[in-house]
């Protein structure tokens, strides 16, 4: 699963080894917190809800979704996934540490 939720912080520019000068965005990943699951069973497709960046405090609605976790998620998005596997299971986290060098990444 390589998805993020991150904050963008500035914008730079690299110079490659072979002088051409590259546009680059600066984000900040703080860790992700997997809240709950969609099955293909229940719901039809698979997914997983994560919440991410630390909020002082959340209506009830979101606190009802952050329970599984000791963490009040500040955003909370769901995304798909091919298939539910042991490493996502709900509670557990995940950073950027996720990415390797040269991955491709759809940002919006």
């Amino acid at each position: 699963m390589k998805s993020l939720i991150t904050k963008k912080i500035g914008m730079t520019s690299t110079i490659a080894s072979d002088g051409v000068l590259q546009a680059v965005t600066i984000l900040a990943v703080e860790p992700h917190y997997i809240l709950s699951h969609k099955t293909s069973e229940k719901d039809g497709y698979n997914a997983i809800k994560v919440g991410s960046m630390q909020a002082k405090q959340l209506g009830k609605s979101l606190t009802g979704q952050a329970k599984s976790v000791k963490f009040l998620p500040k955003i909370i998005k769901e995304f798909k996934v091919e298939e539910l596997t042991e490493e996502l299971n709900v509670g557990s986290s995940y950073s950027a540490d996720v990415f390797s060098v040269g991955d491709q990444v759809k940002a919006t």
